[in-house]
């Protein structure tokens, strides 16, 4: 798990940690337990541009790893991502978005 310190991972949310409801726990693409501070993020959902709301259950965020164990990953929320935009995977069309593979895939 050292190698993962720095890297950014596509995480779905699962919800509170048992430990600290303050942190948020969720599993990355490779199924690692990453967990991380509860945050207000701006929404880019909402119709108001200064709206902020917290993660919840099944939300995909990105998070920073900063440390690691043998059983999880800690890291730092940074923001509320789809799996499209993460991997590269949607580009803008008149029809909204259409997936097909760009670039390599980060984590």
């Amino acid at each position: 798990n050292l190698s993962e310190i720095g890297k950014l991972h596509l995480v779905l949310v699962e919800g509170p940690s048992k430990k600290n409801q303050a942190e948020l726990v969720g599993r990355s693409c490779n199924n690692k337990k990453i967990i991380f501070p509860s945050k207000a993020l701006r929404d880019n959902q909402a119709s108001s541009s200064s709206s902020r709301a917290h993660p919840s259950r099944g939300d995909y965020v990105l998070t920073r790893v900063t440390s690691s164990s043998a059983q999880s990953l800690r890291g730092e929320l940074l923001d509320f991502s789809t799996m499209a935009s993460f991997y590269g995977l949607a580009q803008p069309t008149t029809e909204g978005y259409s997936p097909f593979l760009k670039g390599e895939m980060r984590s």
